[in-house]
C-alpha cells in the first residue's frame, strides 16, 4: 500500500496472497508507472510477524 503522508490519501494498493521479492518488485514497478516517486522514501517492514507484540522493524529505502 502506498499513502500520501500529507493527505493520508491512498495512492496505490495491491494485495498478494503471499510475500516474495518478485511480488515486491511488481508492486514497485506498477507504483512507479502511476506516480512520480523520484524524491520518495519508502518504509519497508522487514520484521517477521509475531504474536508476542514485538514491534515492526521499518527500513527506509529509495528507488
Amino acid at each position: 500500500m502506498s499513502v500520501d503522508p500529507k493527505s493520508s490519501e491512498l495512492l496505490y494498493i495491491r494485495l498478494f496472497s503471499t510475500t516474495t521479492t518478485a511480488l515486491t518488485e511488481i508492486f514497485f514497478s506498477e507504483l512507479v508507472e502511476r506516480h512520480n516517486v523520484s524524491d520518495t522514501v519508502f518504509l519497508v517492514d522487514e520484521s517477521t510477524p509475531s504474536s508476542d507484540g514485538t514491534p515492526s522493524v521499518w527500513t527506509p529505502i529509495s528507488i
